[in-house]
C-alpha cells in the first residue's frame, strides 16, 4: 500500500492547509471533479476532519474527493464520520488503516447504483485491467447488457473505481485494494467461480485466435496485446490448471511458447510446463511430449540444469521424451511446436534423426514450417563448417520469411547471413544484415537475441578500425536489459569482447587485466553448466590471443593447454576454430610456422571460411610471413582439407609449449 500522506493540524488555516501532502492531493482531486471547488475558510475545517479520519491514505482521499462531484464537502464529512461509527462492531483484529481504507471502499460501493457494482464487482477478477472489449466479452449476461458496458465504465472512473491507465487502446484498472474488495462481494454472492471461469476462458480463446498472427505481418500488433494482458493470461491459465479445465490451460500454454521463447522468456515456458505437467493427468495427456520437449528446450535455453553432454542423464532424459514425440498420434495444435522434435534431438546430440525430421518438414504445406526448417537446417550446417549449404538454405529462409512478413524470421536469417557475410570477407554485407536484424529484434523486444546482435557488430566495427562504433555497440548490448538466468553468460562472453578492444585501443595493461579476470571467472564457472565448454573455450582462446599480441606466450600457453582438452569435447565447429587460431598463433611465435599455417587451414575448414579479415587471423598470417616462410599457401591448402577429427589433432599445443 502506499504509504500515508503528511496531515494537517486540526487548527490549520485555509492559507496554509494547502501546504500538507493530504490536503493538496484532495484538492487536486476535487478540481479534477468539481471545476472552481477551492479550499477556503468555509470548508476548511471539513476538509481537515476529511484527510484526517482517512489517516492521509491516497487511495481513500481519492475516493472521498470523487465525491464531490454530487455532495458539498462538508456533508462527505458526516457521512464519513456515519460510515465509521456504524463499523465500531466490526473486524477489530484488523489494522486501523486497513479499517480505514475499507470503510471507504464500501461507502464508495454503497453510493453506486446496481449495474455499477455489478461490473465493478466483475472486473475484480481482472488483475491486469479491463478495455471496453474485454469487459463485455467475461461481464456481460442477462444481468448486464453488453451496451450498458462502455458507459458504465467511464461512470467507474468518475467515481474513482477505475483509472485510465496509457496504452494505444482505451485501457482502464482497478487498484489492488478495491479489485480485493471487489473479489470479497462476488464470494459473499458465490460468484467467484462463475467470473473467473468467464474470464480465464475468454483468455485461453485470445491467445489461441492471436497465435498464427505471432508469426506473420500482423505480429507486433499481437504481441501488444499479449503484452497488455500478459497478467490476465497467466491468472487465466493458473485458473484453469487448478479448477480442473486441464485441456483448455494445455492448449493456452502451448499457444504462448512461441511467444515467450522469441521474447527471450524461456523462464516461463518451464514453469508453466511443470505447473501443468504436475497437474492430474497432466503427464499423461496427449500433448504432454510437447510440453516436456519444450520445458527441456528452455532448461537448456537459460543455463538451467546439466547439459546433454554424451551419455548424461538430460540427453537420456532428451531422447526418450524425442521417441514419445514420435509416438504421438494427436498432432501438434500449432505450426511452432512441430518443430520441437528435430531442435530436441539435435541438442541431445541425435543428428541423424533431427536431419530426418526437418527432410520431412521441408515438404511441409505451411510456409512458415518450412522457412524455419531452413534457418534450423542453416543452423545445423554452421555447426559443422558447412557454409555452402548454410549459405543456401538462409537466402531460402529470408525469401520466405520477407513474403511471410515474420519479422523473428526475418531477424533470424538475416542474422545468420550477417555471419556467412563475415567470414566471406564481407564485412560491410555484414555490418548492415546485423543492423537490420537488431531493428527487427528491438521491435519484437527479444533482448538475448539483440545483445548478441550487437555484440557480434561489436566486432565487426572492430575489424574495420570504428573503434568508437565498435564501443557504442558493446555498451548497447549492455544496456539491453537482463536477459534472465542466461545473463550471466551473456556477460562473461561481453567482457572477452571488451578485453580484446583494450587490446585494439592500445591498452595493454588494461587489456591483461581484464583477460586475468575472464581466466578467474571462467574457472568459478559451475562444472555442472552445460555451457560450461563453450564459454571456457570462448574465453580461453581470447586471452591466450590477447597474451601472445602483448607479449605473454607463456601464459598464452597455459590458456591454450588449459582448453585444449574442452575443445574435444564440444561439436561446435566455429567455437573450435577460434581455439585453433591461437594454437596457430603460439606455433607461429614458436618457430613452427609449417604447423602455423596448416592450423589456419585447419580452422577454415572447420568454421567453412577463410575469414582473412579476422584480425586474429591476418595476426598469426603477418606473423608467419615476417618470418621468411615461404609455404604459407600448400601448408594452409593441407589444413584446409584435413577430416574433422584430423584438425582436431593438429590443434593440440602441447608441442607448442
Amino acid at each position: 500500500m502506499i504509504p500515508p500522506l503528511g496531515l494537517p493540524p486540526a487548527d490549520v488555516t485555509a492559507d496554509r492547509a494547502p501546504d500538507y501532502p493530504a490536503v493538496r492531493l484532495l484538492i487536486e482531486r476535487g478540481e479534477a471533479v468539481s471545476a472552481g471547488w477551492k479550499v477556503d475558510e468555509s470548508n476548511v475545517r471539513a476538509v481537515v476532519e476529511i484527510v484526517r479520519r482517512l489517516d492521509g491514505l491516497p487511495l481513500a482521499i481519492e475516493l472521498a474527493a470523487a465525491r464531490l462531484r454530487v455532495l458539498p464537502v462538508a456533508e462527505i464529512a458526516a457521512r464519513l464520520g456515519d460510515r465509521f461509527r456504524l463499523l465500531t462492531g466490526g473486524n477489530r483484529a484488523a489494522m486501523p488503516r486497513h479499517r480505514t481504507l475499507r470503510a471507504v471502499v464500501e461507502w464508495s460501493w454503497d453510493l453506486l447504483s446496481p449495474a455499477e457494482r455489478l461490473l465493478a464487482e466483475r472486473l475484480s477478477v481482472f488483475p491486469a485491467g479491463v478495455t471496453d472489449q474485454t469487459a463485455v466479452a467475461v461481464c456481460a449476461d442477462d444481468r448486464l447488457s453488453a451496451e450498458e458496458i462502455p458507459d458504465l465504465l467511464l461512470t467507474l472512473v468518475d467515481k474513482s473505481l477505475l483509472q485510465v491507465v496509457p496504452s494505444a487502446t482505451l485501457r482502464y484498472r482497478m487498484l489492488e485494494t478495491i479489485r480485493e474488495y471487489g473479489v470479497e462481494r462476488l464470494a459473499e454472492r458465490r460468484e467467484v467461480v462463475a467470473a473467473r471461469t468467464a474470464h480465464g476462458r475468454y483468455f485461453a480463446d485470445l491467445a489461441v485466435r492471436l497465435e498464427p498472427a505471432l508469426r506473420s505481418r500482423d505480429q507486433l500488433r499481437a504481441m501488444a496485446v499479449i503484452t497488455d494482458e500478459q497478467d490476465n493470461m497467466a491468472a487465466a491459465l493458473r485458473f484453469l490448471g487448478e479448477s480442473g479445465d486441464l485441456e483448455r490451460a494445455v492448449e493456452m500454454a502451448l499457444a504462448q511458447i512461441w511467444h515467450w521463447s522469441a521474447t527471450g522468456r524461456d523462464s516461463e515456458v518451464v514453469a508453466w510446463m511443470e505447473f501443468l505437467l504436475g497437474l492430474p493427468g497432466g503427464a499423461e495427456h496427449r500433448w504432454a511430449p510437447l510440453m516436456k520437449a519444450s520445458r527441456v528446450r528452455s532448461e537448456l535455453s537459460t543455463g538451467r540444469g546439466e547439459g546433454p553432454t554424451e551419455g548424461s542423464e538430460r540427453q537420456r532424459e532428451m531422447r526418450a521424451i524425442g521417441d514419445e514425440l514420435e509416438a504421438m498420434t494427436s498432432p501438434s495444435p500449432f505450426d511452432a511446436l512441430e518443430l520441437a522434435a528435430p531442435l530436441l534431438f539435435f541438442f541431445s546430440g541425435d543428428h541423424k534423426r533431427a536431419a530426418a525430421w526437418t527432410d520431412a518438414l521441408i515438404d511441409s504445406p505451411a510456409p512458415w514450417i518450412r522457412a524455419t526448417v531452413r534457418t534450423m537446417r542453416a543452423a545445423f550446417a554452421e555447426n559443422v563448417g558447412d557454409v555452402d549449404s548454410m549459405r543456401r538454405e538462409v537466402e531460402l529462409a529470408l525469401a520466405d520469411f520477407d513474403e511471410i512478413g515474420d519479422r523473428w524470421g526475418l531477424a533470424t536469417a538475416l542474422d545468420a547471413r550477417g555471419w556467412i557475410r563475415t567470414i566471406d570477407g564481407d564485412t560491410q554485407g555484414a555490418i548492415e544484415d546485423y543492423q537490420r536484424a537488431i531493428g527487427y529484434f528491438t521491435a519484437l523486444g527479444g533482448q538475448e537475441d539483440n545483445l548478441m546482435a550487437h555484440m557480434r557488430l561489436s566486432g565487426l566495427y572492430s575489424r574495420i578500425g570504428d573503434l568508437d562504433a565498435a564501443r557504442r555497440s558493446l555498451a548497447m548490448a549492455r544496456d539491453g536489459g537482463d536477459c534472465g538466468p542466461h545473463m550471466a553468460v551473456r556477460e562473461l562472453i561481453l567482457d572477452g569482447v571488451d578485453a580484446v578492444l583494450h587490446e585494439r585501443e592500445g591498452d595493454i595493461a588494461g587489456a591483461r587485466a581484464r583477460a586475468a579476470a575472464l581466466r578467474q571467472q571462467v574457472r568459478a564457472r559451475e562444472p555442472s553448466h552445460w555451457m560450461r565448454s563453450h564459454l571456457a573455450a570462448l574465453t580461453l582462446s581470447s586471452t591466450a590471443g590477447i597474451a601472445l599480441r602483448t607479449g605473454d606466450v607463456d601464459q598464452a600457453a597455459a590458456d591454450l593447454v588449459e582448453v585444449y582438452p574442452v575443445v574435444r569435447e564440444i561439436q561446435d565447429m566455429p567455437i573450435v576454430a577460434l581455439v585453433g587460431i591461437s594454437v596457430a598463433g603460439l606455433a607461429a611465435v614458436r618457430g613452427h610456422h609449417w604447423e602455423a599455417a596448416t592450423i589456419v587451414g585447419a580452422a577454415a575448414r572447420l568454421r567453412g571460411g577463410d575469414d582473412f579479415a579476422d584480425p586474429a587471423v591476418a595476426w598469426v598470417i603477418e606473423k608467419i610471413d615476417a618470418s621468411g616462410f615461404a609455404e604459407f599457401e600448400p601448408a594452409y591448402a593441407q589444413g584446409k582439407v584435413l577430416p574433422i577429427e584430423a584438425c582436431l589433432a593438429v590443434m593440440d599445443p602441447t608441442p607448442f609449449v
